[in-house]
């Protein structure tokens, strides 16, 4: 080392022990006279650093939920594991279909996928997951794989319900398939409680005149949930009903604090206006959208969905796309490029 500290070594171990040695031999001596310690330290140091193991995967068990691209419900709910190791992740699905993802850039949350094929990672879960951008496909990566149902050992026997299963009705008296699922689906339950707790708060909120039509509601919304189809994707129909519903209420109750408004000029004329207020916080990402314009004003609460880019979100006739300081509007069949204005102010 000390005839040449730039030549080249075969392993890194030996590159910081010639470093380490150079650094005592030059500095040992007044290092000693304040710190008899040092080269004690430096030894324990370079031991460390020359056994280090081999870094490991993290692993855990996960539920992963497939979204087709440019569909709004789930294909398939089914238990996954999630690794990661130094910045590599492996995605591995029961259906036997495996993501092996190595990132791509310089900005976080970009991968290549083992064909070399972009996918990005999103955090619209927020604690609850990761959402990853395949090149046909979504895949929402839950870590509660809970609500996964085995398939058992092919008895076809049905499914015991869970002890822990008690949604907010009574379980003898359901009669529809939706709700006998739901009475023998643990996190589907919890999330009927949960729904009968918000809209319960969410009534002492409301005028007395309006509680008509937030019963109105709450029917229409059974309906849909009602209306999910049977087979493997019931339940992440059913689960999407229920975190709309849910967020829906968080928003109307009145309990979050109201995010910044943010304000878009809609169209080529003046006579459209758009004001947009995005919730983080809610059991989906959403936004409520108001359009002001000379005929009427209109108010939607829309719910973010899958895109490549961009944040887009959707409700019946309404699509909303976001991407920087400009968006896609589409409300009614008419479509509209909107321009960020200001920020600030309210509804």
């Amino acid at each position: 080392c000390s005839r040449d500290e730039n030549s080249r070594f075969e392993t890194l171990g030996i590159w910081i022990r010639c470093k380490l040695f150079s650094i005592t031999m030059s500095e040992g001596k007044k290092m000693n006279r304040s710190n008899k310690m040092f080269p004690a330290v430096v030894v324990g140091f370079v031991l460390s650093i020359t056994h280090v193991a081999p870094a490991t995967a993290d692993t855990v068990n996960a539920r992963c939920d497939i979204y087709p691209k440019g569909k709004e419900n789930a294909s398939a709910s089914l238990p996954c594991t999630f690794s990661q190791r130094q910045g590599y992740i492996t995605i591995q699905r029961t259906d036997g279909i495996i993501h092996d993802l190595s990132p791509s850039g310089d900005q976080p949350g970009n991968y290549l996928d083992q064909s070399g094929k972009s996918v990005y990672r999103q955090s619209g879960l927020g604690k609850a997951g990761l959402i990853f951008r395949m090149p046909t496909e979504s895949v929402y990566v839950y870590w509660d794989a809970t609500s996964v149902q085995s398939s058992g050992s092919g008895s076809g026997a049905a499914p015991k319900p869970p002890a822990s299963a008690t949604p907010s009705f009574d379980c003898s008296k359901a009669s529809h398939a939706v709700e006998k699922l739901v009475c023998t689906d643990n996190k589907l339950a919890t999330f009927d409680r949960q729904l009968a707790e918000i809209y319960a708060t969410t009534a002492k909120s409301y005028p007395a005149d309006e509680l008509d039509s937030l019963k109105s509601e709450q029917l229409h919304w059974i309906k849909r949930r009602n209306a999910c189809p049977g087979g493997e994707t019931q339940s992440a129909c059913v689960r999407h009903q229920y975190e709309m519903r849910i967020t829906e209420l968080q928003i109307q109750g009145g309990a979050l604090t109201v995010p910044e408004a943010v304000h878009y000029r809609c169209g080529d004329g003046d006579e459209s206006t758009l004001t947009a207020v995005f919730y983080q916080k809610t059991a989906l990402p959403a936004v409520t959208l108001t359009r002001w314009s000379k005929r009427a004003e209109q108010q939607v609460i829309a719910f973010a969905s899958p895109t490549g880019s961009g944040t887009k979100y959707q409700r019946d006739n309404v699509l909303f796309w976001t991407k920087g300081k400009e968006a896609m509007l589409t409300w009614g069949g008419k479509e509209e490029k909107c321009v960020e204005t200001g920020r600030g102010g309210g509804v």
